[in-house]
């Protein structure tokens, strides 16, 4: 129980830093006058959306290099599904 209890703080504190690192762009959009508040809420979801996936995509890349360490095949597959997130997010398909 204590090991997941600190995978998940582990994910909400890259979470929390991922995300601080956008704060200043919605504070930037919030001194606007008039209209800033309302930008910065919808920034801010879509930061919050954006920095979700990234987080995503470093946890399991930090989760695959951890295992690769202790259990190599089950380790290979993590960090072949991690690389093949972050490259499929890189460049969309044009068909």
């Amino acid at each position: 129980m204590l090991k997941w209890g600190l995978r998940l703080l582990s994910w909400l504190l890259l979470y929390a830093g991922t995300y601080a690192l956008f704060q200043p762009l919605l504070v930037v959009l919030d001194i606007i006058p008039f209209l800033g508040p309302y930008i910065s809420s919808g920034a801010g979801w879509v930061v919050g959306l954006a920095v979700f996936l990234v987080t995503a995509m470093l946890a399991t890349l930090v989760i695959s290099i951890a295992f690769l360490l202790y259990h190599p095949l089950v380790g290979l597959t993590y960090l072949a599904c991690a690389c093949l997130s972050v490259q499929e997010s890189q460049e969309p398909r044009v068909v």
